[in-house]
């Protein structure tokens, strides 16, 4: 059994997405959360000269980025650590899923079973991340690719990012600031 109490207490991480679960952190002051409004699985309907298309309007991208512009000490610019979560209530697919994104750069972080009101919800969560530089235009496009991602991979859906600060220990080797001996 999955404890998502732990979220609640997050280092510094703004999460957008949400579907089955609140994480009481400041998205809810940041940007006011993201939600699904249908609750229907994203199905990819793009051609392959339309860019995808997200679920998370572009409007809270910018109140995202906005809000960690004014009210955090990061460098929303530069280099961050990306969270990414994808939904199913079968693990086989997401771990599928799972390879895939690790061949891509993606680091996996976590697969577990949701829950609501502390009782199992049959419906399992992937999480994975990767440092990247987004704009609020580069983060929409990946948006829309991933949710096409889940779609084409026959996923529930893809929920929507987190972000934080990209420290050295989650940067590629190469990006990492050198290291201070005594």
């Amino acid at each position: 059994m999955r404890d998502t109490k732990h979220l609640k207490n997050m280092s510094p991480m703004i999460r957008m997405g949400n579907r089955f679960f609140r994480a009481s952190i400041a998205i809810a002051v940041l940007a006011g959360g993201c939600d699904r409004k249908d609750g229907s699985a994203v199905k990819s309907t793009e051609s392959a000269t339309m860019k995808p298309k997200s679920h998370i309007p572009r409007s809270q991208l910018e109140q995202m980025f906005q809000g960690i512009r004014q009210k955090t000490k990061w460098n929303i610019d530069g280099d961050m650590l990306w969270g990414y979560f994808f939904f199913d209530p079968l693990p086989d697919r997401l771990n599928a899923a799972r390879r895939e994104l690790e061949s891509q750069g993606y680091r996996f972080v976590d697969l577990f079973e949701l829950e609501r009101e502390e009782k199992k919800t049959g419906v399992y969560m992937l999480h994975v991340e990767k440092v990247e530089k987004h704009t609020i235009n580069s983060l929409d496009q990946r948006n829309g690719e991933l949710d096409a991602f889940a779609a084409n991979h026959g996923l529930q859906g893809y929920d929507g990012m987190d972000v934080g600060p990209a420290t050295p220990a989650t940067q590629p080797a190469t990006n990492r600031p050198p290291q201070k001996h005594d």
